[in-house]
């Protein structure tokens, strides 16, 4: 009788269990920030963290919800084209998105295995909005208490949001985007003068101050990093941008003017700065240009203009680069993306309030060129920015006007649209949205670079003060609510 009921209770044990079914309960959550790497944070990146059953002891709810291990993940992602995912590689060591080997392993109950998806280029123009729809489907091992195997999957979304981040030279930082505009106090210990994105591999800011130089990325409370200046580079910049792998980095210094080169996916400083002790004078914010592989730097010494170009394919090499015919104070440098007789594609902005718009002759930058006025231009240049897909420079001027230098007129600036705030602060080119941005006092204008005019974007730009630089950049998150990531502004 004893072994009779023995079997009848395990009859129904069995019974219940496999009744009940295989309950996954797989679940996902975000590490907002986390490279793949990682080592390295920043905007651009995502780790995803797959969860069987974070419920019960052990990560098992007996009888009403039993777990079983997963395995056999794979991965199905869709939405946009310029993010890195696991979705196309094999699974195991040599996917740089599942470095974990989340697809080939198995992942016990109360278990987790985190993959990574990562933004690997700018694709969208300022206020899209784009999904990324993320799906694993794997496999159930329940055959422990006589179940069958089967299968699952689970799902997540994303979003790609394309940022216009706003510098200050109070230390506030001003996102606007289309899921929501925000802006905070991300510098409170300097004063910011300059500002440029890493669009080549993690999606941070970088910020120039008088005292040092300073990440912004992911961190708990949204707030710039500490400087990542160093005992070889002890300054703070008021002159600083990207391109490709690196951060040029003018330095604030009356006794050590070199640039420096930053690389961002080593996050490192180079080896060798541009030109110890060879400039002119100290360097005009944010008046800068690279062409080629040579970096110019709008400088003055007193009542004296000047342009440094720094050769990077003479190590250690900077010299003075003619500004003969330039009048008044250089206040912005731009290149055209070609040269184009008589120009040599490189122009300079000045405050000369009779017309301040001058292009340098010749056929190539040169150090003996002299400069000569564009026409079409009768006052005080306050920015410049240029577009690297039409070959245009645009133009603002003190008096709220935007005109534009082609390669069909290199000479002449054609006038294409005003802003009613006078002066203009500063311009920044949106190559993928085809958008100028304007600053200007503390409003935002969107300005067609065709000349069909302005509109404000109805943006206030927050605890305004004056407006040290705009650029552009996209970042995952994995919400649409008010907040920039992971902290709030």
């Amino acid at each position: 009788m004893k072994n009779l009921l023995n079997k009848i209770l395990i009859t129904i044990g069995l019974f219940i269990l496999n009744g009940c079914g295989s309950s996954n309960n797989v679940t996902f959550t975000t590490q907002g920030g986390q490279c793949a790497n990682q080592t390295n944070t920043g905007p651009y990146c995502m780790g995803i963290v797959i969860q069987n059953n974070s419920g019960g002891t052990g990560g098992q709810n007996w009888i009403n919800s039993t777990n079983f291990p997963i395995s056999q993940i794979s991965y199905t992602i869709s939405g946009v084209s310029n993010v890195l995912t696991p979705a196309t590689n094999s699974a195991g060591s040599t996917n740089s998105m599942d470095p974990n080997n989340c697809a080939g392993s198995t992942i016990q109950p109360g278990g987790t295995c985190e993959f990574y998806v990562q933004i690997n280029k700018e694709a969208f123009g300022v206020q899209s909005q784009e999904s990324v729809n993320i799906s694993i489907s794997y496999t159930v091992n329940d055959t422990l208490f006589g179940g069958s195997t089967n299968t699952g999957n689970a799902n997540i979304t994303l979003y790609e949001l394309t940022n216009l981040y706003i510098g200050q030279n109070n230390g506030y930082m001003n996102v606007y985007n289309n899921a929501w505009s925000n802006y905070g106090h991300v510098e409170s210990a300097d004063t910011i003068a300059a500002i440029a994105a890493d669009t080549n591999n993690y999606g941070n800011i970088y910020l120039g101050g008088t005292l040092g130089v300073y990440p912004f990325g992911i961190t708990t409370n949204a707030i710039a990093g500490s400087s990542i200046s160093s005992s070889t580079y002890p300054t703070g910049s008021n002159n600083l941008f990207s391109t490709g792998a690196s951060l040029y980095v003018a330095q604030l210094s009356s006794s050590n003017n070199v640039i420096n080169s930053y690389s961002f996916s080593g996050e490192s400083w180079g080896a060798q700065p541009y030109g110890s002790g060879s400039f002119t004078g100290q360097q005009i914010a944010n008046a800068n240009a690279y062409i080629g592989s040579n970096t110019y730097i709008a400088t003055s010494n007193g009542s004296i203009n000047g342009i440094t170009v720094c050769l990077s394919s003479v190590s250690n090499t900077c010299q003075s680069e003619g500004t003969n015919g330039i009048s008044g104070t250089i206040t912005s440098i731009a290149y055209l993306g070609t040269s184009i007789a008589p120009t040599s594609g490189l122009y300079a902005g000045s405050n000369n309030a009779n017309g301040g718009l001058f292009y340098e002759s010749g056929s190539t930058p040169n150090q003996s060129a002299t400069w000569a006025p564009v026409t079409g231009e009768s006052y005080a240049i306050t920015a410049m920015t240029s577009s690297i897909s039409n070959n245009e420079i645009y133009v603002g001027d003190a008096n709220g006007q935007i005109s534009v230098i082609t390669t069909e007129s290199p000479t002449i600036a054609i006038f294409l649209e005003s802003v009613p705030v006078t002066p203009i602060l500063y311009m920044v080119y949106d190559n993928n949205g085809g958008v100028i941005y304007v600053a200007s006092s503390n409003q935002l204008y969107a300005c067609d670079p065709a000349g069909a005019g302005c509109i404000n974007t109805n943006y206030t730009i927050q605890n305004s003060s004056t407006v040290t630089g705009m650029t552009i950049g996209s970042m995952l998150v994995d919400s649409l609510n008010n907040i920039y990531d992971q902290g709030s502004l």
